[in-house]
C-alpha cells in the first residue's frame, strides 16, 4: 500500500499550498501487489475529497484507497496502473507528482517443465509491445531471441545452459515479479554400448 503524507493545515476544501509529494518509500512495484509509502507536504483532507492517480489511472476509492488521514492517504497500486507520475488531487486541485515505475509481472509459465529447446510461453502483464532491449531469462540464462513478444505473452525456447529456476522478463531495466518458474527435464542420454563391436546387419 502507499501512504501519501501531507503536513500543512487545510480549510474547507481549500488548498494553500496544493499537495506536494516529496519522496517515495518505493519508487517501483508490481501493480495489484505493491505496498509503499509516499511522503509529501500540502493539504490532504481526511474526507473523501482526495484522489490518487498513477500515470492517470485512478486508484479506486472503495478498493485501492484503504485509509484516509488528514496528513496522509494509504493506497494500493491499482491493477491497471502503468509507469509514470503518482499524484494526489484534493478538492479538484492537483498537486506536484513523483515518478513511480510499475514492474512487469509473470503470472503463468506454460508448460511448467520441459526439455532444453522446448517452446515456453511466459504470460503476464507489462512486457511491452515489442522486445527492443527487453530480455527473458531462465534461471539467469538468456533465452535468446523470442519467437513472439507482446505486452502479455512472450514465447521463448528453454536455453541450452538453463537449469530449473525462475523465468524472468526484464523490461526497461526492471525485472518481473510473480512466480514464474520452469523445470528443465533431463534429456535422453547414452551411458554405454554392449557389445562394443559386431558384424554389420547382425543384432
Amino acid at each position: 500500500m502507499i501512504a501519501i503524507t501531507c503536513s500543512e493545515l487545510w480549510g474547507t476544501f481549500t488548498l494553500t499550498p496544493p499537495p506536494v509529494i516529496t519522496s517515495l518509500d518505493r519508487t517501483s512495484g508490481v501493480a495489484c501487489q505493491t505496498e509503499d509509502t509516499i511522503v509529501g507536504s500540502g493539504s490532504c483532507p481526511a474526507q473523501g475529497s482526495s484522489s490518487v492517480t498513477f500515470n492517470g489511472a485512478a486508484a479506486s476509492a472503495g478498493q485501492d484507497i484503504l485509509v484516509r488521514y488528514q496528513d496522509y492517504i494509504v493506497v494500493g497500486v491499482p491493477c491497471w496502473a502503468t509507469s509514470g507520475p503518482a499524484a494526489v488531487t484534493v478538492a479538484g486541485v492537483a498537486g506536484r507528482s513523483a515518478s513511480f515505475a510499475v514492474i512487469p509481472m509473470v503470472v503463468e509459465v506454460d508448460p511448467a517443465s520441459g526439455l532444453v529447446g522446448a517452446p515456453v510461453w511466459i504470460r503476464g502483464c507489462r512486457f511491452g509491445q515489442a522486445r527492443s532491449s527487453s530480455t527473458a531469462t531462465s534461471n539467469g540464462v538468456d533465452a535468446g531471441a523470442a519467437t513472439s513478444w507482446s505486452a502479455t505473452d512472450v514465447l521463448v525456447k528453454a536455453p541450452a545452459q538453463a537449469a530449473t529456476g525462475s523465468l524472468v522478463v526484464t523490461v526497461g531495466g526492471m525485472a518481473s515479479g510473480g512466480g514464474g518458474r520452469f523445470a528443465v527435464l533431463p534429456g535422453p542420454a547414452i551411458y554405454g554400448v554392449s557389445p562394443v563391436w559386431g558384424v554389420a546387419g547382425r543384432r
